[in-house]
């Protein structure tokens, strides 16, 4: 069998898959849209601005996170304050992130569906938005908890499918792609923290190209229509005695007080402080010692747009649902806005022939 025809059933095989999926709705991804994850919902002056200058169709508002409960139901933490309100012009999504263990095969999961809804339902009425009709889901499922878990998002999906246009998302990494598609409407594809291991390589552990690589074969066949993320934030992976610890965001290593730099990159720390985590900016619930060392890294243009354009093309249909992470000033000021543009079409390379990797 020719490697032509090979591709070619598998497109059809995705597209049957994906009918079964779905059904008769028809799958709403918006192109240009961003991740909010902050403890505040709070918009500065350039933030705004740069939703207008680029155009951003939806924001995915992280509203709340479940955290296991001891007594049997999990309780609500890290829930956003609404300080201001996102532009009337922009759809925004409600993102819930779910702990570890709060999906069992003894939870109640229809209790735990339509808590989900409700409780997300009260938060956005009772800040001035419409009721939403469509909701993402964020949980790091194993094979363990599949069952329980897709359960669940079916009955999510059931409520939503009530609402006008009423769809549900969840959150993919790269090695569920290989388990079995979770029932819902389409996938985000996260591609922050790609590697599954903590060396002391900033950027491989952020985003790693070899990683992404050997996943295109599962990301081709993927089912579900797919949106993509992106990072645009660094982050500072911490160590003592050569031990990884924790992931830290938002240093300043320029602050010579606290920070000594070893070598481009890499920083030595001076003090005792709490530190916010990198998937969970406003919360300072990591800590950093005196003598550990750090690891720094941001993703450049050219790699943010190297994995745009090879996603792009596996995955054709899907080139331009790029959402990038996150809204906020140092990540917006990062780069020239054409950077910006280029990756929300799907990357630099969209109908070329080959990709340039970065170096």
């Amino acid at each position: 069998m020719t490697n032509k025809i090979k591709h070619i059933l598998l497109f059809l095989a995705a597209i049957a898959a994906t009918l079964l999926t779905t059904g008769c709705h028809k799958v709403d991804i918006s192109p240009n849209s961003m991740y909010y994850w902050q403890a505040q919902l709070t918009l500065t002056p350039n933030e705004s601005q740069f939703l207008k200058d680029h155009n951003v169709k939806t924001v995915y508002l992280h509203l709340f996170d479940l955290e296991y409960a001891r007594k049997g139901r999990p309780v609500v933490t890290d829930l956003v304050k609404f300080k201001d309100k996102l532009p009337a012009d922009v759809k925004v999504v409600p993102v819930i992130s779910l702990d570890p263990y709060v999906v069992t095969d003894t939870t109640n999961v229809e209790w735990l569906a339509r808590f989900i809804v409700d409780k997300a339902t009260e938060i956005m009425v009772n800040n001035g938005y419409p009721e939403p009709n469509e909701l993402q889901i964020g949980y790091d499922w194993e094979e363990r908890d599949q069952e329980a878990y897709f359960d669940m998002l079916r009955d999510i999906k059931s409520i939503l499918r009530k609402r006008d246009d009423g769809q549900l998302s969840v959150m993919v990494r790269l090695h569920q792609l290989s388990l079995e598609t979770p029932p819902v409407d389409y996938a985000v594809l996260m591609l922050d923290n790609t590697s599954r291991t903590r060396k002391t390589n900033a950027r491989d552990a952020i985003l790693n190209y070899e990683a992404i690589h050997e996943a295109l074969d599962d990301l081709m066949r993927y089912p579900l229509p797919m949106a993509t993320t992106l990072p645009l934030y660094g982050w500072d992976l911490i160590y003592k005695n050569d031990k990884f610890r924790i992931s830290a965001y938002g240093l300043n290593l320029n602050d010579t007080s606290r920070y000594t730099q070893l070598s481009p990159g890499v920083y030595k720390s001076k003090i005792f402080r709490s530190v916010p985590l990198s998937i969970y900016p406003y919360n300072h619930a990591g800590h950093i010692y005196p003598g550990d060392i750090i690891y720094h890294f941001e993703p450049s243009a050219g790699m943010l747009d190297s994995v745009a354009s090879m996603i792009s093309r596996v995955r054709p249909n899907d080139c331009s649902n790029v959402v990038l992470t996150r809204l906020d000033d140092p990540c917006i000021d990062r780069f020239h806005p054409h950077v910006y543009s280029t990756l929300f079409k799907g990357g630099s390379a969209i109908g070329k022939d080959s990709v340039v990797v970065w170096d």
